[in-house]
């Protein structure tokens, strides 16, 4: 009896172990099936990641045909695009440094729930961060299981070693598969929690990811819309210039006035500008005997053969005084009146850089350049604000050339660094309006030139 009743506990205890090694198996088979669809649902959440921008969409006719029209220019396409925005912005609203779609971009972002000063990609990884502390909180569970098991495998081998307590061994072993069992579901519901949070997650990134395209599409149109704006804009400055080069090749075009009558003993000289014409007391104007005269000085930086300036300015006439003459050649009637500036029916819009000479001293200074700016004001015309060409611009009057900056050598102060940097910016700037200006098609007038074709003499 005594051999029955152990070789029944052994029995018993081999029972035992089997049902806790298939309990352990199906639950290592569980865990495994979840991490497993776990792990393919953050995969696929990794790929749709990645599929944010596809070759498609970046190959659209539209981005092409953008890249087109930058390439034409030489530029690249965002700044082509920026540069489009300035120039729309400048034309329409004065201000080139606004930027058209800055509002819509950030309302959008907001909408998002971007906080502000951040990004999309932040959003993204801050959901990626959330899939890592889940996929941290499952490895923690795997590995309170090992130690479960562990406790299982020492419960076993002890039961093996002693095989008169198989009461004992029996009721730790019910109780280790008890906590099993009890963490085997904790572990289910972790991880139905953790699959029902990607899922939510990805619907919420699916819908932000529409929500991006959609304003994406959105902003596209308007870009486009404004390019064709611009195009239009341009055709019309296109037609202007086209105007402005007629005017050039017919001479006539290019007299502001006549004079109508000379007062040798008094010096007055009537011409047949008034009030009405918007003259200004204090404007100067060259004289010439010809209109080619007139278009040569234009080119050719030559000056009339006098120099007059209005003292008293009536409604349809008024009186001036001669301030520079050449000998032999007198101010008569009929002589032609020109000025660059000044138009009786147009307001020319100038751009002024650089500094100027105008006393003759062989020092050219901002003071001077502030001079011409006032003139051209008093005058009737208008000086552009900005310090760059833009296509609302009639003239160009570009002051000195800047000096080309000494090479700094390698002990060079902070003191020369910061004047080497301001020289060279200066030249570069310079040289950027210049060439700017020359491709617009826009007249460049040095102080020579401007003298020529306003009679300005101080």
């Amino acid at each position: 009896m005594a051999t029955r009743s152990a070789s029944t506990g052994v029995l018993v205890t081999l029972v035992i172990f089997v049902i806790l090694t298939i309990a352990l198996l199906v639950g290592n088979i569980l865990q495994w099936t979840q991490v497993k669809s776990i792990t393919e649902a953050m995969r696929k959440n990794d790929e749709m990641y990645k599929r944010m921008g596809t070759n498609a969409e970046i190959g659209t006719d539209d981005v092409k045909r953008l890249e087109t029209m930058a390439g034409s220019s030489q530029k690249k396409l965002v700044p082509y695009l920026v540069d489009l925005n300035q120039q729309f912005s400048g034309q329409l609203t004065g201000d080139r440094g606004k930027v058209i779609d800055d509002k819509t971009l950030a309302d959008a972002l907001k909408a998002m729930g971007v906080e502000e000063g951040g990004t999309v990609k932040s959003l993204v990884t801050r959901l990626k961060a959330t899939a890592e502390t889940n996929a941290a909180e499952l490895k923690s569970l795997k590995e309170r299981m090992d130690q479960v098991k562990a406790q299982i495998d020492a419960a076993s081998a002890k039961a093996a070693q002693a095989g008169t307590q198989d009461s004992e061994v029996l009721a730790k072993a019910s109780q280790a598969l008890a906590d099993l069992s009890a963490a085997s579901e904790a572990y289910r519901a972790d991880a139905e929690g953790l699959k029902q949070a990607l899922a939510g997650a990805k619907q919420d990134f699916d819908r932000r990811v529409s929500e991006v395209k959609n304003e994406r599409d959105s902003t596209v149109d308007g870009l486009k819309n404004d390019s064709a704006q611009l195009q239009t804009q341009l055709d019309q400055a296109q037609k202007k210039l086209s105007q402005f080069e007629t005017g050039l090749q017919n001479p006539a075009l290019l007299v502001d006035g006549r004079v109508i009558e000379v007062n040798g003993s008094e010096g007055q000289i009537f011409i047949d500008l008034g009030k009405q014409q918007r003259l200004q007391a204090g404007t100067t104007f060259e004289v010439f005997e010809t209109p080619e005269q007139i278009r040569s000085s234009g080119e050719q930086g030559l000056r009339g053969k006098a120099s007059i300036q209005i003292m008293r300015v009536g409604d349809l006439t008024s009186t001036a005084r001669v301030i520079r003459s050449t000998p032999g050649r007198p101010v008569v009637k009929n002589d032609l009146l020109a000025n660059a500036v000044y138009s009786p029916t147009h307001r020319y819009r100038f751009l002024v850089h650089g500094k100027f000479n105008v006393d003759g001293d062989k020092f050219a200074s901002t003071d001077e350049t502030q001079l011409i700016v006032q003139r051209i004001k008093d005058w009737g015309g208008t000086v552009s604000s900005e310090d760059r060409v833009t296509g609302d611009l009639d003239f160009v009057v570009i002051g000195e050339v800047p000096e080309e900056p000494n090479t700094l050598s390698p002990t060079a102060s902070d003191q020369e660094v910061e004047g080497y940097q301001r020289a060279k910016a200066a030249k570069d700037q310079y040289e950027k309006i210049l060439n700017d200006a020359t491709r617009a098609r826009i007249p460049v007038l040095n102080w020579n030139r401007f003298q020529s074709l306003t009679g300005m003499t101080d």
